[in-house]
C-alpha cells in the first residue's frame, strides 16, 4: 500500500530548494524502518520546478492492527540563491496519514482440514453410542479481535456449490436492547438463536448498507424466506427498507387473527413515487410455540406467496413496472 502527498511550491519559482519532512506518531518521530520503508527524506525542487510528490509505501508485515495515524510535517527548507533562499509556509505543514484496518483484526475463518470430511450414522442401537454425533473444528485465522458470530448451513447434493447470493438478516442485523434473544426458543435442528420482537416502537434491527444485495438500486428478483411464530394477534412489519424521508422501497407485513394469517407485500416499483400492496389470506389456526416458515419470491414481474412449503391458492401476483426501487436501510 502507497501513499502520495503532493508539495507545492507558492510564489517564487527560481533557485534550486530542498525540503526534508518526516513521519511522526504521538509527537515521535518514526525510527527507520517503522511501518512505512522511509520515514524521513528530502525533496529536491529543481529551477521552475512547482510541485513535487512524497511517496510513501506501508510495510506489510501481516500482523492484524487497527486503523492508524500518523502525521507527516516538512520540517526544513534549504537552497535558493540570491537573497535568503527558499522557507516553509507558517500554514499547511502537516498531513494526517492514515492506515485502514489491516491484515483481518477480526479474523478469517475456515474450517479445519481434518474436519472437511465426517461420516455420521442415521440409527445407533444404543442411547450410548455416539456415532451419530460428530464435531467440527473452526479455525479463526489473522486477527482474534472483537466478537464475531459465523453462520453455518447444512447444504443438500442440490447446492454442492453453495448457496445463492444471500444476506442472514439475524446474523448481520444490529438489534435495538428491547430486542431479546431466546436460546431456549431455537427450532428443531438448527443453532441459530430465536429473536422475539414485542412489538414495542424500539423493538427492531437495522442492517447496514455495505451488506445490501441490490444491483443499480434496482430488485428484479428475490426470495424472501423468515420462521416466525407470530401471535394471535400480530400486526407488523417483518422487514422493511425505505429512504428515511417517508419513501417505502418494500416491505413485508404479517397480520393474524384466530383464524387466518395475512401476508402483505409492500413495493415501490422502479420510477415511481406509489407504492402498492400485493396481499394474501390463508385460514390457518395458529398453534402455541410452533414455528411457521413464509416465503416470497420475485422472479422476471411474478411474485408468489408459500406457506410451511406450499404454494398459497390465489398467492401468484403481477409486479407493477420492471422491478422494485431499491434503497439504503434495512429495518428488521
Amino acid at each position: 500500500m502507497y501513499y502520495m502527498i503532493m508539495i507545492l511550491r507558492h510564489r517564487g519559482y527560481f533557485g534550486n530548494v530542498s525540503l526534508t519532512w518526516q513521519l511522526f506518531e504521538n509527537g515521535s518521530a518514526l525510527d527507520p524502518g517503522e511501518e512505512f520503508h522511509e520515514v524521513s527524506g528530502t525533496v529536491w525542487f529543481r529551477d521552475g520546478e512547482g510541485s513535487k510528490p512524497i511517496t510513501l509505501y506501508a510495510i506489510s508485515d501481516k500482523i492484524p492492527e487497527f486503523n492508524e495515524f500518523y502525521i507527516l510535517k516538512l520540517v526544513n527548507a534549504t537552497g535558493g540563491f540570491p537573497g535568503p533562499g527558499g522557507h516553509l509556509s507558517e500554514t499547511n505543514l502537516t498531513v494526517t496519514v492514515m492506515i485502514p484496518f489491516n491484515d483481518d483484526p477480526f479474523g478469517v475463518f475456515i474450517l479445519d482440514l481434518e474436519s472437511q470430511e465426517r461420516e455420521i450414522s442415521e440409527d445407533v442401537i444404543s442411547e450410548d453410542d455416539m456415532s451419530d454425533v460428530t464435531n467440527f473444528t473452526i479455525w479463526r485465522q489473522q486477527g482474534t479481535f472483537g466478537d464475531v458470530r459465523v453462520g453455518w448451513e447444512i447444504l443438500s447434493g442440490t447446492f454442492r456449490q453453495g448457496l445463492p447470493l444471500m444476506i442472514d438478516c439475524l446474523l448481520l442485523g444490529k438489534f435495538s436492547s428491547s430486542v431479546q434473544s431466546q436460546p431456549h426458543m431455537r427450532r428443531h435442528h438448527t443453532g441459530t438463536d430465536a429473536l422475539y420482537f414485542s412489538g414495542e416502537e424500539d423493538a427492531f434491527g437495522v442492517i447496514e448498507p455495505e451488506f445490501h444485495i441490490s444491483k443499480n438500486r434496482t430488485l428484479a428478483n428475490f426470495t424472501f424466506s423468515v420462521w416466525v411464530i407470530p401471535s394471535a394477534k400480530s400486526d407488523g412489519f417483518i422487514i422493511s427498507k425505505d429512504s428515511g424521508n417517508g419513501t417505502m422501497y418494500y416491505g413485508v407485513k404479517i397480520h393474524t387473527n384466530e383464524s387466518h394469517i395475512s401476508l402483505k407485500l409492500y413495493y415501490t416499483p422502479l420510477q415511481s413515487n406509489v407504492t402498492f400492496v400485493v396481499k394474501i389470506t390463508v385460514m390457518k389456526n395458529l398453534d402455541e410455540n410452533t414455528w411457521l416458515h413464509l416465503l416470497l419470491t420475485l422472479d422476471d414481474g411474478i411474485i408468489e406467496f408459500f406457506i410451511d412449503g406450499n404454494l398459497v391458492p390465489g398467492g401468484i401476483k403481477s409486479l407493477k413496472g420492471e422491478a422494485i426501487a431499491d434503497g439504503k436501510q434495512y429495518a428488521i
